[in-house]
């Protein structure tokens, strides 16, 4: 049974965020076949973040005009385009009467620049050249243009909202409130449990990491650290910590540095526009016990920031797959998509009460 406030939920939204999910399963040439209403249409836009070529595709309703926008911000390892994560708001969204904007990164896909000379404030600085490039287009409400992020990409969506005067709205998914150390302390533990590691390995593992980010932060020394690191190097499970085998970096110039104590909820709690926050039941890349804790203690004072636990969705808003809960590989990333209809209606169902939508495109 759904939640009483998505049974007051417009039948007609319910529908269509429904059909993301059964979108393409009855194949085109069946003799039932009925073209979709409303056609989306989408056009390439080149812009310029920090004398930076970036490239992006703008979907939107056909007929569509002056429709709220969201800006995508990237998940850490789906840094193009082709990713099928971003593939429902590239797809779907447009149904519901919005238009998406989402780019490479830099350094990835058709965009210039490269990754490794970056950190957090570039990328959302990035996100709002974005948002700037569109707000000019016909078929964008320049007033409505919000950030939606998954995973690191919920981080920059946020962050991407502070340094932007004009963003509308933010949607972040499966972005903890933890500093990046602390989520991988506890994904790195989770990863070693799933493959059957005892707590023995997994302390050693955790050890590991906080040697090399204290020695980043100055506490530990270069020696130290690299023992660590070559007492790691002859177990199975070394590659699972997503470290390399040799300390380096400086720890006052190091980018992890500057990356690894940053605080999420700084940000947040600055946010004074419309914020949603949705996290998987069965995540086990962040921990959503902890995250819900702070917001719960942070709700009384910002009302804007709407937050819920999305039952039976793992870090991708998908269902836990019952082989291998915490798949890295490249292929697995490249396809895996969204597939959990509570995600949808739930997106859908707060987008339609909390964003204007003064032009919305009508399917006849």
């Amino acid at each position: 049974m759904l939640p009483s406030r998505l049974r007051r939920f417009p039948l007609t939204l319910c529908l269509a965020a429904i059909s993301l999910m059964s979108a393409g399963k009855v194949a085109a040439e069946s003799p039932w076949h009925q073209d979709d209403s409303i056609r989306i249409a989408t056009r390439d836009i080149h812009f310029n973040s920090h004398g930076v070529e970036l490239v992006g595709t703008l979907s939107y309703p056909e007929h569509g005009n002056h429709l709220p926008a969201l800006v995508v911000t990237h998940a850490a390892m789906a840094s193009t385009r082709d990713f099928g994560l971003y593939r429902h708001l590239e797809q779907d969204l447009p149904r519901l009467g919005y238009a998406t904007f989402v780019y490479d990164r830099r350094g990835s896909g058709a965009s210039k620049g490269n990754i490794e000379d970056t950190d957090y404030q570039l990328l959302a600085d990035d996100a709002v050249a974005a948002q700037q490039a569109i707000a000019g287009d016909a078929h964008v409400d320049r007033h409505a243009i919000g950030f939606w992020g998954l995973s690191q990409g919920g981080w920059l969506a946020v962050l991407a909202a502070t340094r932007s005067p004009d963003a509308a709205f933010v949607v972040s998914i499966s972005a903890p409130l933890q500093t990046p150390a602390q989520q991988m302390a506890g994904a790195v533990s989770n990863i070693l449990f799933t493959k059957g590691y005892g707590a023995k390995d997994i302390q050693q593992a955790v050890d590991t990491r906080h040697a090399v980010e204290n020695y980043l932060r100055g506490t530990v020394s270069t020696a130290d650290a690299q023992a660590a690191l070559d007492k790691a190097k002859t177990k199975p499970w070394f590659d699972d910590l997503f470290m390399e085998p040799t300390v380096s970096g400086h720890p006052e110039r190091s980018r992890w540095r500057t990356e690894m104590d940053y605080d999420p909820t700084a940000p947040l709690v600055s946010l004074k526009i419309p914020v949603l926050l949705l996290f998987g039941s069965d995540d086990p890349w962040v921990s959503v016990h902890e995250s819900m804790e702070r917001l719960a203690q942070l709700a009384p004072a910002h009302p804007n920031v709407e937050f819920h636990v999305i039952p039976g969705a793992d870090h991708m808003m998908m269902p836990p797959p019952a082989s291998n809960p915490m798949a890295y590989d490249s292929k697995t990333m490249k396809t895996e998509a969204p597939a959990n209809p509570t995600y949808f209606l739930t997106l859908a169902d707060w987008l339609a009460r909390t964003v204007h939508k003064p032009d919305a495109a009508s399917p006849h």
